[in-house]
């Protein structure tokens, strides 16, 4: 915010240059989960940044666009915890099968039973965030199937493809245009809905099944070899950033509920 006294009407969005003086990472976190996805403290001590490193179309938009990006992500992170369930789901069928002398656990009914119960939550949560996703684009005029997204994607590492953006004036404007364009696309409140309960519900949903699928497995959840524990730290964080799951049942409420 331009003016911390009316931060909501001069929200606006810009990029910094990590070169630039006064900018710098104190702390890289030590995370228990999640580990390839870094997660820093960024330090921007005084610093300056010029007219032209703003991605706002005028002053005060900087929700809009925060809102467009929050309904671009949250359905990915939905995605990603699908698939930390879905792949805590194989090992335990995997430990399941192969485990024990000729009569393993997947022999007991009740652990067939909870082994398809959680496929069952699996597949609805795939539903969730496929939704979001197709709403998005749908609404977005293919703004994920963008070309010029992809080649950009297509960048060797998230680093290079941030200072491919930030240090040329042409592709500054070229992702300031395209915050414009979804604009004027109207990313409305039933992209922001669709998002917001992929999000709650595929980590939600993968927490739910990781627990249970450690409860079947019982002491060799805890070994390393099935990789379970780790799934539930991963998975957990996936209720968490991206706006929290409590703070993403708010959209929900204000943007889906209510309207």
């Amino acid at each position: 915010a331009l003016d911390r006294r009316r931060p909501r009407d001069t929200w606006t969005m810009f990029l910094v240059d990590s070169r630039s003086e006064g900018f710098s990472v104190p702390r890289v976190e030590d995370k228990m989960g999640m580990r390839a996805n870094p997660a820093a403290e960024l330090c921007l001590d005084e610093v300056f940044v010029p007219e032209s490193h703003m991605l706002s179309d005028r002053i005060g938009d900087g929700i809009e666009a925060t809102e467009i990006i929050l309904a671009a992500s949250r359905g990915p992170v939905g995605a990603i915890a699908n698939g930390i369930a879905r792949g805590a789901l194989e090992r335990c069928l995997d430990w399941a099968t192969n485990s024990g002398n000729g009569d393993g656990p997947i022999e007991n009914p009740a652990v067939r039973d909870g082994i398809a119960s959680c496929f069952e939550l699996v597949g609805a949560s795939r539903a969730a965030w496929l939704s979001a996703a197709l709403a998005f684009d749908r609404l977005g005029f293919g703004a994920l199937t963008d070309g010029r997204l992809a080649a950009l994607h297509a960048l060797p590492g998230a680093e290079i493809a941030t200072r491919y953006i930030s240090r040329s004036s042409a592709r500054r404007q070229f992702l300031g245009r395209l915050l414009n364009g979804l604009r004027a696309g109207h990313i409305n409140d039933s992209v922001l809905t669709a998002s917001s309960l992929a999000k709650t519900t595929c980590s939600d949903n993968a927490m739910t099944v990781i627990s249970r699928l450690m409860d079947l497995m019982g002491p060799d959840a805890l070994d390393p070899t099935w990789g379970m524990e780790k799934a539930w730290r991963d998975a957990r964080l996936t209720q968490i950033y991206e706006g929290t799951n409590q703070i993403n049942r708010l959209c929900l409420y204000n943007k889906g509920v209510t309207q």
